[in-house]
């Protein structure tokens, strides 16, 4: 199975885990909605950290 398929199995996955996720007592809510309006619309942020000159930029490039 190729990653492109992998990931579209996922993305077919995920929201069905987030609704039986949404149906647990407690669970908040606000939370697993903004992560299905995420997955539906192929919206992330990736945020990459590290010490000064350590090469953070060469590994996004």
């Amino acid at each position: 199975m190729t990653a492109l398929n992998n990931y579209a199995q996922l993305k077919e996955d995920l929201p069905r885990c987030i609704e039986t996720m949404l149906s647990v007592p407690g669970f908040p809510g606000s939370l697993g909605y903004e992560l299905r309006d995420k997955i539906e619309h192929n919206a992330f942020n990736l945020v990459v950290l590290g010490q000064f000159k350590r090469g953070k930029t060469s590994l996004i490039n």
